[in-house]
């Protein structure tokens, strides 16, 4: 059952929290990698890329999708007990509806793409909609009482459910929807482990005359969810118009492998700081200095794996994967360096919903929508799927200012403390000059043991750089072992702002 966990306040949630999303989310990479090793092998990049094309079609209906709506649950913690069972009903009209819509966009997508599987393939995938609603409802009930370690155990059994029936599929010669049944097996799971585990699931009888309540707050916040769905997905719509099926699904596959670091780690984490973001919403002053400290943490923990994975993605490939993928090595390489940005603006977004600036938010995800479908495009033309990844990169980048800016205006971080995230990307690209200096040193040749130096270099590096410029950061980590060993009255109170001593 749904019941509040024993916590040292918010400051052990927000560090218990953190610390089995990052916990879980790690195995959850782990296996998903295992995963995508395996699917190499059995799949070919037309797959992904048939795959990738009904998706960007489907995520058009996702506009009347419920999906986001369930941040409102969260940012209105105090009266769940009212709204869930009205949300939930809500949601689930909604959700039919979108489904409705993905099949009425099926023969466009057919006669756009000129292959029928894409229509069979947006089916299954709008089929795991109506599901879904039961997740949308019952995972803001166990963040409203700080259960941040099962809602992270749950994300790691849909991982599980979805790599492991994904890899028996495709060896079985599924082909392509070897990658979309899953989908639906994984909803399925997610619902299943939510009711078990929720407090009083909603229940009741839908009383239409009480949704318009709703349906104004929720709307843009289901909006602001289409958005982001258009912001993966246009993408791989542009480039599978203007290419070929194995073009998009190099880039869909390159995009894959890029992201994990972002959609396994941050994007736990911001399931667990919105809903910290609004208990705080009547603080102004302890919110801004968490948010602005959750920012830095964050990305001081995102960008060296982003650089790291930029790096070793030309020997990772070639070593584990099919020669048929190589050529999605550069756009590995240029969107890992674009998601060093990336944890600001999911920080962002979260600071933004938790104060109900669901206007603010919406305006935000599209416009970073907007420049990232537009570099996309404009890097297409010029040069194929890399000069797409690399279009997308700048794009994330530039966005990174806008962000800062916003924080700054919208939560009242100071500048000072607002730069400290800039900083550890910057920490984190200057860290690896000397591992570029072994690496030449070597040739400029890829081998097992030279890598291993390169590492190991950039490693140590990284760690001097933070003991001269920032030892904080270490102080914060020494917090996490402190709570391994159960002593978490020496962790400092993210929630408060409080530095390390």
């Amino acid at each position: 059952m749904a019941q509040q966990a024993p916590v040292t306040g918010m400051r052990g949630a927000a560090v218990q929290g953190a610390f089995w999303s990052i916990a879980l989310a790690v195995g959850n990479k782990a296996v998903t990698t295992v995963g995508q090793v395996a699917l190499a092998w059995y799949l070919f990049p037309r797959d992904m890329g048939i795959v990738a094309m009904a998706a960007s079609v489907v995520a058009l209906a996702t506009f009347f999708t419920a999906s986001g709506i369930d941040d409102l649950l969260v940012q209105r913690h105090d009266s769940y007990e009212q709204d869930a069972t009205q949300v939930f009903w809500l949601s689930l009209c909604f959700n039919v509806v979108a489904m409705a819509v993905a099949v009425a966009l099926i023969p466009f997508a057919v006669r756009h793409f000129g292959d029928g599987r894409v229509g069979r393939l947006m089916l299954i995938q709008a089929a795991s909609w109506p599901v879904s609603t039961v997740t949308l409802v019952l995972r803001p009930q166990l963040a409203n009482v700080l259960r941040f370690k099962a809602i992270a155990a749950i994300r790691l059994g849909e991982g599980v459910v979805f790599t492991g029936c994904a890899v028996f599929l495709a060896a079985q010669g599924w082909g392509p929807y070897a990658l979309v049944w899953p989908t639906l097996f994984s909803a399925i799971f997610s619902a299943a482990a939510f009711w078990c585990l929720a407090d009083r699931p909603p229940m009741g009888w839908p009383k239409p005359v009480s949704w318009p309540a709703y349906i104004t707050p929720g709307l843009l916040l289901m909006v602001g969810n289409f958005v982001g769905v258009m912001a993966i997905q246009m993408p791989n719509f542009i480039i599978g118009s203007l290419m070929d099926a194995r073009g998009t699904g190099l880039y869909a596959w390159g995009y894959l492998v890029a992201s994990q670091a972002i959609f396994l780690l941050v994007l736990n984490l911001r399931g667990l700081f919105t809903p910290l973001f609004s208990k705080l919403k009547s603080e102004p002053e302890r919110l801004a200095k968490a948010t602005a400290q959750a920012a830095y943490a964050i990305t001081a923990v995102v960008a060296p794996i982003c650089v790291l994975q930029a790096f070793f993605a030309r020997p990772l490939i070639e070593t584990f994967f099919p020669a048929r993928w190589t050529d999605a090595v550069l756009v590995v390489y240029w969107l890992s360096l674009g998601f060093c940005a990336q944890p600001v603006a999911l920080i962002t977004q979260a600071a933004l919903i938790a104060k109900a600036r669901f206007g603010l938010a919406l305006r935000l995800a599209l416009l970073q929508a907007v420049l990232g479908a537009l570099g996309v495009a404009w890097g297409c033309l010029k040069s194929g799927i890399e000069g797409a990844a690399v279009g997308a990169a700048v794009s994330a980048v530039l966005c990174l200012p806008l962000n800062l800016w916003i924080l700054r205006g919208e939560v009242g971080c100071s500048w000072l403390r607002l730069l400290d995230a800039p900083k550890a990307i910057l920490f984190g690209a200057l860290a690896f000059l000397p591992s570029w200096g072994i690496f030449w040193a070597f040739g400029g040749a890829y081998h097992w043991w030279s890598n291993a130096a390169e590492g190991v270099a950039y490693c140590a590096v990284l760690a001097l750089v933070y003991r001269l410029f920032d030892p904080g950061m270490f102080d914060e980590l020494s917090g996490l072992r402190s709570l391994m060993r159960g002593a978490p009255g020496k962790l400092p109170d993210l929630s408060r702002g409080e530095q390390c001593p």
